[in-house]
């Protein structure tokens, strides 16, 4: 298990924070989802670019020898919604997540379910 290193309180407040911010209500689970990444320091937002960094819990080893230890994820376009509309639910997040985090699909595609879940929360807040 990761280590905390926020606190509860201050987790719960930057995610209603964020809510705030993008207009958006969470589901209780969505919203305990994110309080206990963000309670692990996986989770920040650049409030600048309104892009979120998730810190990956399963990093990716690339067949280059390089690793992605995170993914930063920006709201995605109108167009890029529609280039990617096509195909299955799962096929289509993964196609949206290559397109907002500028990561190739095929490292996308290595991504560890736990890290899949997450990111496909963070959706919530751009739709």
């Amino acid at each position: 298990m990761s280590k905390e290193v926020i606190a509860r309180e201050a987790a719960e407040e930057e995610v209603q924070g964020w809510c705030d911010r993008f207009d958006t209500a969470l589901s209780p689970e969505s919203s305990e989802k994110l309080i206990r990444i963000v309670m692990r320091g996986r989770i920040t937002l650049d409030e600048k670019t309104e892009s979120f960094t998730l810190k990956l819990r399963s990093p990716i080893q690339l067949d280059n020898g390089e690793t992605v230890n995170e993914l930063t994820l920006r709201e995605p376009r109108a167009r890029q919604a529609r280039d990617v509309g096509k195909g299955g639910d799962v096929e289509m997040v993964l196609k949206v997540l290559s397109s907002v985090s500028g990561q190739p699909l095929g490292v996308i595609d290595r991504l560890g379910m736990k890290d899949l879940v997450i990111a496909g929360e963070l959706f919530n807040f751009f739709g």
